[in-house]
This record gives C-alpha cells, structure tokens and sequence, in this order.
C-alpha cells in the first residue's frame, strides 16, 4: 500500500511564509502478484489496458458460466487487496482476479510508507523503491482553505501521474485556447502563435519572449516591445498557469542600454520629452476653438481625464447640483464620480449633446457631451485649430494629464501626493516621474555658477563700533 504525503507551506499576501499543518496522507491502494505490478514507472498506464471494474468482470464471467456477485467480489478484492484504485473507481487486472479466487495473500507494493519531511525542503516523497524527488512549492494562497486546496489538487495531480503517466506538455498554443483575449489583445497575439505557438510552456523563457520583438516588429521601440509582445505573451502563459498550474513566467523589462541601442537601429527616438500645456496655450486655444473643442480642452486640463473618459461622456453623467461629472474606468482604476469647477460645468451643460456616427459601422451612437465618438477623432480637429491660434499642436495627453499635473505641482506648489491624489493616480511616485516637467531654462541654471552671491551686511552693535573707533 503507497502512502503519498504532501508538506506544503502558505504564503500570505504580505508576502511572509508560514508552515501550516497540513501533512496529507493519500492512499494508493497497489499489489504487485504480477510481473506487470513489478514493471517500472512508465510501464504502470497498462493498468488502463488491462483492467476492469468489478461490474465487467462480473458481466465477463456470467458469459463463462460462472455466477458471482459484484458485491462478493468487491469484497474479495478488498480482502486481499487485490485491486487497484483510480479515484473511487476499483480496477481489477486479469492476474488480481487469479489472486482473489486462489484465495493468496497479496505481495506488498514496491512502494512503503512515504517518511513525511517537515523541515525547511519539505515536499512530496516516498521511501523505499522508486521514490519521487523531494520539491518545495508555495501555494500561493492567501488563505489555509486555499492552501488545503492546492494540495488535494497537486496529490490528485501526482496519482494520476503514477497511474497514467506523464501528461503531454502543454503548448503556447494550448495556453491560448484557456486565454480570454480582448479584440486588441487578440490580435497582438496572432503573429506571436505563429512564431512560437508549436512551442512547449516549460520552454518558453523571458529572454525569448524578449528575441521575439526584433523579428516581428524590428522598426519598433522596445517600449513597444514590452507592450505588444512581451505583455500579452507573458498573460497568456501567466493564465494557464493560474487555470492549469503550468509554469510561470517572470520577464526582466528592457533595459536603458538595449532601448538606446534599438533607437539608434531604427534612427528614431523613443520616450521624447512631452510639452505640457499650461494656462496661456490653454487659453490661445479656447479663443480659436468652437465651445464643443474649448470644453473638452478646459475639462481635460481641469480634471486630468483621459481623451476616451472625456469623449464618453453623457448627459446622464453630469450631476449639475453637486457639480460632479462620472468618468468611466481606466487603467484599473474604477467609475468615480469627480468634482468640477462651477464654471466647468455651466460650460458642459450649455452644450447640445450630439449622437456620432460609428464609423465602422455607419450607425448614430449614444448622445455625447463633446460629440465625438472615438479617442481619435479630435485630432484633425485640434491641429487646424493650433494652427489656426499661432500655437504648437499638443495631443490630449499632454494638454490634460500632462498639463495638470506640471500646473498644480512645479508651477502652483501642490504637494504631489494632493496632486495626484486629485488626478486619480493610486501611487504619486508615477506622476512626479512622468507627468510633471520642470521649466526652469538651463541656460539660467547654468549662470547661477557664475553670479556672485549677495552678501548680508553685518549687523552693526554698539560694541563692534565702539571697537572700530579704537
């Protein structure tokens, strides 16, 4: 009789790890009357073959002439052990049925009782015989139940492997049919199954993932490498993970060397400085633009909303008595409902809503406040206005989220933790880092190192000049 036992550990969300008392003991009812119960590991999914349930022998037999019941061979089998077991199915082999009719002692398996581990390496092991190597694997639950789960999970997962064998490796390909990919996702991923799909998940590393960006997309930044191959490639594998406990992939981002060396291959640069829009561009615009485009403008540098959360707005998202406008969810950040300037909405609420057209399709959508139905569509729109006002064209992005935060943090003096607080950004370290843009000319700060300092006259005391005097 094998005994499988299993020692895992639980990792709480904090990250610490504590041991848990959690030793399974898994049974795995085994005889060995046969040469084909002594055969080795890989010869053992002959038992699938070879074996039978007791209601088919019993079937089998009532065509020989020979009347048993299941019971009394269900009981026999138990007697003598003479069975295998595969989940609550009992399985009886052609040489076992010899054995429970002789009436022998089943022979003790070639597996003995497994020596549970419960220092620091504890695993899944056994002792004696073939033995399976000793591993340690965290859960990765947040709770005990979950912990226990897993280990049913894994346990099942060993038995069925010593009863049947390795399981075919499972193929990026198969990892994309358990993936539930968005239409952009989905199609980043077409070219990515093409080069690699044939591809077992055990042999897919990061540094591969990492090769894949120069022969898909050689023109591309490695920003856009990381976003378009590697991120997706990486949710992919990470999910079948998750769903099927294939391995898991952990991928070192580009660094600054290989992105300057891709820059200078593609002659272009990446990650060029944005100009925030401050409150004179702001308001050359507004004087050349039509209200609809002055508004979006205004609201996006007031609020740091998103080109998408300011285009999808409704009527049904202002709250004119509060002064409160809903801007849908973005990036992993929920629908919030975010206070506006009493100006700012007597400015959306004297707007028409207007429906857009689909373009794809040709169909009126939903009444919008701004009137525009994609996070595109402004653009022509804003270069002949730019234009128009005598004024560099900024995208939405840099005239909003860019905008407001440089205005309050390096132009107003707001603690960044107010500001990004205010612009819905969860850690104030990323805005700091991205959105505020200092304005400070270098040539001034340079001729700081050669102006003199200004010295303070001394205060002059009764004494210092009683002591100049003689």
């Amino acid at each position: 009789m094998t005994h499988i036992y299993v020692f895992t550990h639980l990792t709480t969300s904090e990250g610490a790890e504590q041991a848990i008392p959690c030793v399974s003991p898994i049974q795995l009812k085994r005889t060995r009357t046969t040469e084909m119960a002594e055969s080795n590991y890989s010869d053992s999914s002959q038992i699938l073959g070879l074996g039978k349930t007791p209601a088919q022998w019993v079937e089998v037999m009532a065509g020989m002439g020979i009347d048993i019941s299941e019971r009394t061979l269900r009981e026999r089998a138990n007697e003598t052990g003479a069975f295998y077991r595969l989940g609550r199915t009992m399985l009886i082999t052609p040489a076992q049925i010899d054995t429970i009719f002789e009436g022998g002692q089943s022979c003790r398996s070639k597996f003995t009782r497994g020596a549970v581990s419960t220092g620091p390496r504890g695993g899944l092991s056994t002792t004696a015989g073939q033995s399976l190597s000793p591993y340690r694997r965290s859960t990765k639950a947040s709770t005990e139940e979950g912990a226990r789960d897993w280990i049913n999970n894994e346990t099942e997962r060993q038995i069925r492997r010593y009863v049947v064998g390795d399981e075919p490796s499972k193929t990026f390909s198969d990892a994309i049919m358990l993936y539930d990919a968005s239409p952009k996702a989905a199609k980043q991923l077409i070219p990515i199954v093409e080069a690699i799909g044939d591809l077992s998940l055990g042999a897919i590393s990061g540094a591969l993932l990492k090769s894949l960006g120069p022969k898909l997309k050689p023109k591309a930044s490695t920003d856009t490498w990381w976003r378009e191959i590697v991120t997706p490639a990486s949710a992919v594998i990470n999910n079948a993970h998750e769903l099927e406990g294939t391995p898991l992939i952990r991928v070192k981002p580009y660094d600054k060397f290989e992105r300057i060396a891709q820059d200078k291959r593609r002659g272009k640069l990446s990650r060029v400085e944005r100009t925030p829009a401050d409150k004179e561009w702001i308001e050359a615009f507004c004087r050349a633009a039509d209200p609809y485009n002055a508004a979006l403008v205004r609201f996006m540098f007031e609020t740091a909303a998103r080109i998408d959360q300011a285009v999808s707005l409704e009527p049904d998202d202002l709250r004119s008595h509060e002064n409160k406008v809903r801007v849908k969810a973005q990036k992993g950040h929920p629908e919030s409902w975010i206070t506006v300037s009493p100006q700012m909405m007597d400015e959306l609420l004297a707007l028409p809503p207007k429906r857009p057209k689909n373009r794809k399709t040709g169909k009126l959508m939903k009444a919008r406040i701004f009137g525009y139905g994609s996070s595109t569509g402004y653009n022509t729109r804003w270069k002949t206005i730019c234009k128009r006002a005598g004024i560099p064209y900024l995208s939405a992005h840099p005239a909003g989220r860019h905008g407001f935060f440089t205005e309050l943090v390096v132009r107003q003096g707001v603690d960044p933790v107010t500001a990004a607080k205010a612009g819905r950004w969860s850690d104030p370290n990323l805005p700091m880092r991205i959105y505020a843009h200092a304005e400070t000319d270098e040539a001034d700060i340079r001729a700081r190192f050669r102006t003199n300092h200004v010295q303070d006259d001394p205060v002059q005391t009764p004494n210092s000049k009683k002591s100049q005097k003689e």
